[in-house]
């Protein structure tokens, strides 16, 4: 697809994205069980000692989570997490030109739907808004030392009328959801709060503490991974491991600890936190209202198709005439599944880009922002 058919097909539209960990892949991964086929949540399930599954969630923690609360300089930092911050704010700076694109009457408010715990999206907005005040960034949360978050606090649209009041116009906003929940996040009582003081930044490191303390059977946590990783059967392999007294007590303080935080888990049961649950039903039921409006657009990466819920709520907007479903995928295998996944329907449009061997550029948000850039090349 070139750039100007794409740019018409999405100018002057209602624009969600949605957004998965293949987009911040350069610096969080997943915990793959590459030789069995199954998948974290399958091998969780088939477990059945409460050790093994909580072995599953520290490694899960130690490979996806503990290094996506980003509060911090990044100046002296890992090129990787420099550059994926990056790739960030070129991707916001992107979706705010596009709604600037739209004519005086068109909707100015883009929606970004992510499953990242992670706060890179934060710090994109932080830092283009201390350039660009004419940018409203919005997390659902409102307050001020105190930010409880609440789905309501999406529903706004915001006008900027000059100093001297002659006119009125809409200013681009772009609203972030959070589906999976967020590292930032805490109960006090009976809300949730984002949360980006020292306070958290301490809890996050003192549940890896109890992580990278674990030992099984002479190995570390990185050479459990590999071996978990490559295990024709990862479920008989860690009925196999053999924990010390020592050990156990470690996992349970890690399970204890990890239990507070506001994310969803890889796992049949999802939730420890009914408050949380209630969140992420209204999150879902919001991507299901938005996909089912007029003129609306749907731009997803980074995301693999297996989430039940929020796939659900895609066939039915599949039925919606009105809405259009740009995919862009990670690979040719990737294609195939989502085609399966998405019952061919005909309002899907993927978007692939090539190098010289015919695989696929290192994509997600390269292939988005060239596509802006009118440098993409199908």
């Amino acid at each position: 697809m070139e750039n100007k058919k794409f740019l018409e097909e999405i100018v002057g539209k209602k624009i969600n994205f949605l957004i998965g960990a293949g987009a911040s892949s350069t610096w969080l991964n997943t915990l793959e069980m590459e030789n069995s086929g199954k998948s974290l949540e399958d091998v969780y399930t088939e477990c059945e000692d409460k050790y093994e599954k909580l072995i599953l969630m520290a490694l899960f923690f130690d490979k996806s989570v503990k290094e996506g609360l980003v509060i911090k300089d990044i100046e002296n930092e890992d090129n990787n997490l420099k550059n994926t911050i990056e790739n960030y704010k070129n991707f916001i700076e992107n979706v705010v030109n596009i709604a600037n694109m739209g004519g005086f009457e068109q909707p100015k408010r883009v929606n970004i739907f992510t499953t990242n715990y992670d706060t890179f999206f934060e710090n994109a907005f932080d830092e283009l808004a201390l350039i660009n005040p004419l940018i409203k960034f919005n997390d659902g949360s409102s307050g001020f030392f105190t930010r409880v978050v609440n789905y309501k606090n999406y529903y706004f649209n915001y006008i900027h009328s000059g100093a001297s009041d002659y006119f009125r116009r809409e200013i681009p906003s772009i609203n972030l959801y959070k589906i999976h929940g967020s590292l930032t996040w805490k109960k006090i009582k009976k809300s949730i709060v984002s949360d980006f003081s020292n306070e958290k930044k301490n809890e996050i490191m003192n549940i890896g503490n109890y992580v990278s303390e674990l030992r099984f059977q002479s190995m570390n946590v990185e050479r459990l991974e590999r071996e978990l990783n490559t295990s024709k059967d990862p479920v008989q392999y860690l009925n196999n491991i053999s924990l010390s007294g020592d050990e156990k007590n470690k996992l349970e303080k890690f399970g204890d600890s990890y239990k507070e935080l506001l994310i969803v888990n890889p796992t049949k049961r999802k939730f420890a936190e009914t408050v949380f649950e209630n969140y992420y039903y209204q999150m879902l039921r919001a991507f299901s209202n938005e996909l089912e409006k007029k003129e609306t657009v749907l731009i997803v990466f980074g995301f693999s198709f297996k989430d039940e819920h929020i796939l659900d709520i895609i066939h039915r907007a599949q039925y919606n005439p009105e809405l259009k479903i740009f995919v862009i995928p990670y690979s040719e295998e990737d294609i195939e599944f989502i085609k399966e996944k998405m019952s061919n329907f005909k309002n899907v449009e993927f978007i692939t880009e090539f190098d010289e061997k015919k695989n696929f550029k290192n994509g997600d948000f390269d292939v988005f922002n060239s596509l802006l850039s009118g440098e993409y090349d199908d």
